[in-house]
């Protein structure tokens, strides 16, 4: 066996020696062009002795006629019994013919024939064998060349990324965008970058590009077609080789992502109600003298209305043009002149030995106030309920409610001709009662549910009530439930105007937003996430349909921290 340097030398003497002459035959004619640049690469091996070389790199060519002859740079390796060794040097080759597309070249002592490919050509191949014998070792090389005008890419590029418009970390929502960003990069020219989807929201897409670096953002709307597991890749691709990077999972749930505006309150929410002659929404805050003004569309505050004592529950009048505002602290009620904004109070005539201030208020179509007398932290009895004549400024403890408990809830229909009254403070069940504004009486008390919190909410007509999840006729007969796996008891609910939907919130035992049920026969229409939605909020529905409002409600604290109002467009 030849020693590493024995090798070597032998290997030195096959490819840097340039040896040789031309043998001066005569040659036709050629019209291939080979003089210029090219990128050359061999490889030679004797599998008997067990010595592989390889070397690769640039030659110059010169052409006169059909005779060339060549200089240049190579690097590689030899590896074999006696070790291995890389080697770089210069080298030339001093003769060359072309005949036809064969191609001959020498360098001494080893001859090289082959090929040229192309009409240009751009490139030329072919095999070399040959025998050297070195320091008492005879090799037999046997093996292939090429020449290319241009050298191949080698390298694979590089390639990262990230994606980021999920609507929380853990699950993509419809109605997100993602935003796909790839960056490539490559030793010599880049060609693609782009991204590929597998799985549920299969689908790819690609951006031609050049250069050795380039990054772009693609953005992907999700989809309903999307729902399910994917796994996300991006890529890069120059002229020969692509790298791929999984970014990972991509889970598509069937819930719409969020719509929805923030509205930062100074305090927790004690009631609200919207003005549609003046597109205005007012909203009563816990243990203050103010009631904030908001643009539901642009989601901004207003000035705000003050008044004279803490407010509580509220309603507009018939007309429209004055807003009520029980007063919590002054046993009054305040008429509040939307036209000039002066505010006047009314007294409220409630039983003085009771001790409850005025607390639910709520207007019904004959143009009565019902004002409730309520202790939100006490359950028992001691209830009272005043009606105040708007037309004629008569007022009626109205002891047609019978005894009630001192914690109780209002809700009118859209159209104000019912008003469904509901002993809050005791169970169980809770007993409630409807006004019908024609008869101007209340009717039966009747059972309802046994947890309803602040959830309940009536229809425009007032032919159903929503109590907590449970549906009732307009006279409070029984009238089937809506139910979620997300909704908890703590979680509130509304009622479309035309009462064939229900919305309950979710959050308590799932992710935070709400759901879509149909009223009939409880079947789920749609599925929305809201980021931030807390487990207290109740719900509310402006008379369009089209924004649904979910918010903080103190629950009996008398105030609270700042608190967020949520406007969520439905459409």
């Amino acid at each position: 066996m030849p020693t590493r340097a024995g090798f070597l030398l032998v290997v030195c003497v096959a490819f840097l020696c340039a040896c040789g002459s031309d043998s001066g035959t005569p040659l036709g004619p050629t019209t291939f062009d080979v003089s210029g640049d090219w990128y050359w690469d061999e490889v030679l091996a004797d599998s008997n002795l067990g010595v592989f070389c390889f070397d690769s790199g640039g030659v110059r060519v010169t052409q006169d006629g059909p005779r060339f002859r060549a200089v240049g740079l190579q690097a590689g390796y030899c590896s074999g019994p006696g070790g291995f060794q890389e080697f770089a040097d210069s080298f030339q080759v001093s003769s060359g013919t072309i005949e036809g597309t064969a191609v001959q070249f020498r360098v001494d002592p080893c001859p090289y024939s082959g090929a040229l490919y192309g009409s240009a050509p751009d490139s030329a191949a072919g095999t070399i064998s040959c025998t050297l014998a070195e320091q008492g070792v005879t090799a037999h090389f046997k093996g292939r060349w090429r020449l290319l005008r241009d050298r191949p890419d080698l390298f694979a590029p590089n390639v990262s990324g990230n994606v980021t418009g999920s609507s929380t970390p853990n699950i993509t929502l419809l109605d997100d965008t993602l935003h796909i960003s790839v960056n490539g990069t490559d030793e010599r020219e880049l060609r693609f970058i782009g991204y590929r989807l597998t799985g549920a929201a299969a689908g790819a897409d690609s951006l031609a590009v050049t250069g050795t670096m380039a990054s772009h953002t693609f953005v992907v709307p999700i989809t309903d077609a999307m729902v399910g597991s994917s796994t996300l890749a991006v890529f890069a691709r120059d002229r020969s080789n692509v790298q791929t990077v999984d970014l990972g999972g991509i889970t598509v749930i069937a819930v719409h992502g969020p719509r929805t505006q923030a509205v930062a309150l100074a305090s927790a929410v004690r009631d609200l109600v919207y003005d549609a002659k003046r597109a205005r929404l007012y909203v009563s805050l816990w243990g203050m003298d103010q009631v904030a003004v908001l643009d539901p569309v642009t989601a901004t505050l207003g000035t705000p209305i003050t008044l004279p004592g803490v407010a509580g529950g509220l309603d507009l009048t018939l007309g429209g043009d004055s807003l009520l505002v029980a007063l919590e602290n002054r046993g009054s009620f305040a008429v509040v002149n939307l036209v000039t904004g002066a505010p006047d109070t009314i007294h409220v005539d409630f039983d003085l030995t009771m001790l409850h201030n005025p607390g639910e208020l709520r207007v019904a179509a004959d143009n009565r106030v019902l004002v409730t007398g309520t202790n939100r932290n006490v359950s028992g009895g001691g209830g009272q309920l005043v009606s105040y004549d708007l037309g004629t400024g008569a007022q009626q403890r109205r002891l047609d409610v019978g005894s009630i408990q001192s914690y109780t809830l209002l809700a009118r229909a859209g159209d104000r001709s019912r008003v469904l009254l509901l002993e809050a403070g005791a169970c169980c069940p809770m007993n409630g009662r409807v006004y019908q504004a024609a008869a101007g009486a209340f009717g039966p008390s009747t059972g309802t549910v046994s947890y309803a919190l602040f959830s309940m909410t009536a229809s425009l007509t007032g032919d159903r009530f929503l109590v907590d999840d449970q549906l009732f006729t307009g006279d409070l007969s029984p009238a089937g439930s809506v139910s979620d796996p997300g909704h908890a008891g703590v979680d509130p609910t509304v009622l479309s105007a035309d009462g064939s939907r229900a919305y309950l919130a979710t959050g308590f035992t799932s992710w935070p937003g709400f759901v879509i049920r149909r009223t009939a026969d409880n079947a789920l229409l749609e599925q929305d996430y809201v980021g931030g939605w807390g487990t207290r909020e109740r719900l509310a529905l402006l008379p369009d349909g089209h924004t649904l409002i979910g918010y903080v409600a103190s629950g009996g604290v008398p105030s609270t921290p700042p608190s967020t109002l949520y406007l969520v467009d439905l459409r």
